[in-house]
């Protein structure tokens, strides 16, 4: 069995992950999940019960329901070190903490929306509470993550790592909630622009957005196929 990657949509924080799968020509299936619709059946919380994506199963049968995982099993096929760096090394403990800024800090502070959108049980107050919350915790980690971001193309110079690819899925979230003009933040604004030019994250999109059932690398399979799979390894 090849690898199966859980891949959200619309705007799922997996669509850098499809981007390495790609870059590192490594054969794998894909699954696009409808968020939140799908996440909330019983046969995918038995797949993850925290109810998220992405999700890999491996090749075994073992599930890896965190994205820094995910990156940390991508370091260890990356054998040519074209997205990360040779392990152990500076380089790649200073890899290993941006991912981890961009998965925690920032891709966290974003939650409140998300809740303030998703649940529907939710009062107007505790709507409009969340949306205040969530303002102020994303305009921080903005704050934090331009200070953090290079002069060059991409986080790490002028070739595309992990970094780029994990920021990648979550960087689109600020325009999608309208919490702050990222023009504002002009390193940020141009390091977006350079990782959206690359074709492996044009490719993703257009998987995410259900435009290519299969690629050099990568075969799209359905949800409950995926989840039988999971059940008879």
């Amino acid at each position: 069995m090849k690898p199966i990657l859980f891949v959200g949509h619309p705007l799922g924080s997996s669509l850098g992950l499809v981007a390495a799968l790609e870059t590192l020509k490594i054969s794998y299936q894909f699954v696009r999940v409808s968020m939140p619709a799908d996440l909330q059946s019983a046969a995918y919380k038995n797949l993850n019960d925290r109810q998220q994506t992405p999700v890999l199963m491996l090749s075994d049968g073992t599930i890896l329901t965190e994205t820094m995982a995910i990156a940390q099993w991508l370091m260890h096929q990356d054998r040519e070190h074209q997205i990360s760096f040779p392990q152990p090394s500076s380089a790649e403990l200073d890899l290993i903490k941006s991912m981890a800024f961009i998965n925690s800090s920032y891709t966290t502070s974003f939650i409140p929306l998300w809740l303030s959108m998703e649940v529907d049980s939710l009062s107007e107050t505790d709507t409009s509470v969340l949306h205040k919350i969530g303002t102020m915790l994303t305009n921080k980690s903005q704050k934090q993550l331009e200070h953090l971001v290079p002069a060059s193309p991409f986080f790490y110079g002028n070739t595309p790592t992990l970094t780029d690819f994990l920021f990648a899925g979550v960087g689109r979230w600020a325009d999608f909630h309208q919490v702050f003009d990222l023009q504002a933040y002009p390193k940020t604004a141009q390091w977006k622009e350079a990782i959206f030019d690359l074709p492996q994250i044009q490719l993703a999109e257009q998987i995410e957005q259900g435009s290519f059932s299969q690629t050099d690398f990568g075969q799209e399979i359905a949800l409950d196929v995926a989840l039988s799979l999971r059940q008879q390894s």
